[in-house]
């Protein structure tokens, strides 16, 4: 593999936010989890929707949804 490898032909990106994964932290239903997905869908067809995530995710850049799950934290992440 070590022939393969070409640094300057590699990919590059920014790091993904925790603040998009935070769900990952909730033991949530399924219908949590639909909510946060159409939140989500929101994001892309409502001005309103997309400014309130933006100023979240300045306020709480690890996540928000602790203000909504809190009490649902899983174990491994308390």
């Amino acid at each position: 593999m070590a022939s393969l490898h070409f640094p300057d032909d590699e990919p590059t990106t920014e790091k993904v936010s925790g603040f998009d994964f935070d769900f990952e932290k909730y033991s949530l239903s399924t219908s949590e989890f639909k909510d946060i997905m159409y939140e989500e869908i929101m994001l892309y067809h409502s001005d309103e929707s997309a400014l309130k995530y933006i100023k979240l995710k300045e306020q709480y850049p690890g996540g928000g949804l602790h203000l909504k799950y809190g009490h649902k934290l899983r174990k491994a992440f308390k």
